[in-house]
């Protein structure tokens, strides 16, 4: 019987260098930005003889996107690699909690930064440029 729906916790981050595995879970995220399957652009092609003077247009290039992702900073192998993998291609999964689903694709990390707070938790964001197809599976 589905379920009426469920929280976040348990979902993962991980890496990989192949599609095929093995991945690493990054540790300690405490937030993951939305994913998806990209946007397109659109291409006006309105002509002199468009019908009804109604523009007309058609899906262009996509663009997968970027996805942003928070933790709590441990200095974790996981999340370390993350600053030494700037720049370099690596395989993404998100896994949903409960069975929810899958997300692959392929991306790399633009850019890491460390919040050092006063009075609180050291936290850091990353945010990876998706550039591979991405998939979706529901077991």
């Amino acid at each position: 019987m589905p379920t009426r729906g469920e929280i976040g916790l348990g979902t993962t981050l991980a890496y990989a260098t192949a599609s095929t595995g093995p991945y690493t879970p990054v540790a300690r995220l405490t937030e993951i930005g939305e994913f998806g399957f990209g946007e397109a652009d659109i291409v006006d092609v309105t002509g002199y003889d468009s019908p009804q003077g109604l523009k007309e247009f058609i899906s262009g290039l996509k663009d997968l996107g970027e996805l942003s992702v928070k933790g709590i900073w441990t200095a974790d192998t996981s999340q370390q690699a993350l600053i030494n993998m700037q720049g370099q291609k690596r395989f993404w999964r998100i896994t949903l909690p409960q069975n929810l689903g899958t997300w692959t694709a392929e991306g790399f990390v633009r850019n890491l930064t460390i919040n050092p707070q006063l009075d609180d938790r050291v936290e850091f964001s990353a945010t990876l440029k998706i550039t591979g197809v991405p998939t979706f599976a529901v077991p």
